[in-house]
């Protein structure tokens, strides 16, 4: 394996964990705010975890085309 596969595999494992982080606690924020029936200060945060999970997606496909 070139070093630079493995720097693209790193990468991807990064982006990946990252991602499935994201994932996770967005959903604990919207159970959350779910139960309260309002998404005041969970409303930004979730708004946080959508644009940070849509940059990750975006970086993932760029590194796959490389």
């Amino acid at each position: 394996m070139s070093i630079k596969d493995t720097i693209k595999e790193e990468l991807l494992n990064r982006i990946n964990d990252r991602a499935n982080k994201i994932s996770k606690f967005h959903n604990e924020m919207m159970e959350i705010a779910n139960q309260k029936s309002s998404l005041s200060y969970e409303d930004g945060i979730v708004e946080q975890c959508e644009d940070e999970y849509n940059f990750l997606y975006h970086l993932k496909k760029f590194i796959e085309s490389i």
